[in-house]
């Protein structure tokens, strides 16, 4: 598993900074997120015990809501129509998947649902190249097939919750 996670970390440092010179400061708030993202999965485990994923879903929207209106307030009624339906779509599109993977860490095993979690940066590349007509550099994608390829890999490193691998001698 700790080869794993540093495979992964490798493939992290190859799409943020290939050439070790610079990392690009947007590149730091998406590790940052990252890192809140899994703190939040990590209690989102705990909370199963005691909470439903209802109630996990509307305590993360209200302070999300909470935590966010500051920084949003100054553009809030400077936006147009388009603008505000693309947050609106935005908005719905979150609270969906935030449901779905809040249901999913309360039901399954973590390593399995984080494993699927990575389709989502299969799908963004695919909007990335058909949308945006964005492309990747070669850094990228290596690094991309090492994140993704370790995920999966501890897929199936991990038993399903409640079996306990045993040594047969």
């Amino acid at each position: 598993v700790a080869l794993l996670v540093v495979t992964a970390f490798v493939g992290i440092v190859l799409i943020v900074s290939p050439y070790l010179g610079s990392v690009e400061p947007d590149a730091l708030l998406a590790l940052g997120s990252g890192f809140f993202a899994a703190l939040a999965y990590m209690y989102v485990r705990e909370l199963r015990k005691t909470d439903s994923p209802a109630s996990v879903v509307f305590w993360f929207a209200a302070f999300s809501v909470a935590g966010s209106i500051v920084q949003a307030a100054p553009d809030l009624f400077s936006l147009d129509r388009k603008t505000l339906a693309a947050l609106v779509g935005i908005g719905i599109g979150a609270g969906g998947g935030q449901v779905g993977i809040t249901m999913a860490y309360h039901k399954a095993n973590a390593a399995w649902v984080s494993a699927f979690s990575y389709l989502t940066v299969i799908v963004a590349t695919f909007y990335g190249f058909t949308v945006f007509g964005e492309s990747l550099s070669m850094a990228d994608w290596i690094g991309g097939a090492l994140i993704v390829g370790s995920g999966v890999a501890l897929v199936f490193m991990v038993p399903p919750e409640g079996e306990v691998k045993t040594s047969q001698h």
